[in-house]
């Protein structure tokens, strides 16, 4: 069966922006295709695994909130994030940006 990868991604990408933790096999059962399917849409148009994306997606989501709502709190975010805890939130922001979430909150602010 012959998939159109560009229209799989398309859908990808509205799952991902309503909530960036979506799991790959959340995805899969939602659009009833294969995993192996999304992750060959997710290559073909980005030349990233479905995870290396998700990644992507997830961190610009949590460092747009991080500096437009300074008013939520860290623990608030990574809930909102789909994160079970404010730990995990924290060392996945800092690991991909060497701060962590309040100090990049901070130094938004003093910008």
């Amino acid at each position: 069966m012959t998939y159109d990868l560009q229209g799989i991604f398309g859908r990808i990408e509205r799952a991902l922006a309503e909530n960036p933790r979506t799991t790959l096999k959340e995805i899969s059962q939602e659009l009833q295709v294969d995993r192996h399917t999304l992750e060959r849409s997710v290559y073909a148009a980005h030349r990233k695994s479905f995870r290396e994306y998700q990644q992507e997606i997830t961190l610009t989501a949590a460092l747009r909130t991080l500096k437009s709502e300074p008013n939520l709190s860290i623990k608030q975010i990574a809930a909102i994030l789909g994160y079970n805890s404010p730990r995990a939130f924290s060392r996945f922001i800092k690991c991909r940006t060497g701060r962590n979430p309040r100090d990049y909150r901070n130094s938004c602010s003093a910008s």
